[in-house]
């Protein structure tokens, strides 16, 4: 079963994909239709997956990594919200401290 270490980039890739094809004149109307509800249902998962705790601890420690180290490029598809950032390093603290 893949990870989130693999699942993000993936769907961030094929996000990408449905978003470029889906604004392409030389498709069909019928074909930009079907990208735009693959990109409304990787939307919905990408919902899905930002209510995972993992997820927000995974995010979280990679914030804490990205302080200590400005080399460290951080890839998301968002930018995320000073509330969402303070959850994700309020879970993955907590987490960290359960270690």
């Amino acid at each position: 079963m893949p990870n989130l270490t693999i699942v993000i980039p993936a769907m961030d890739f094929i996000n990408d994909k449905l978003t470029a094809h889906a604004h392409d004149q030389s498709l069909s109307p019928a074909i930009k239709a079907s990208l735009k509800l693959g990109k409304k249902t990787l939307n919905w998962y990408y919902l899905l997956t930002d209510s995972l705790e993992v997820y927000c601890i995974t995010m979280g420690i990679s914030l804490i990594y990205l302080f200590a180290n400005p080399s460290y490029s951080l890839s998301i598809s968002f930018t995320p919200t000073f509330s969402v950032v303070r959850a994700w390093l309020g879970l993955a603290l907590r987490a960290l401290a359960w270690l």
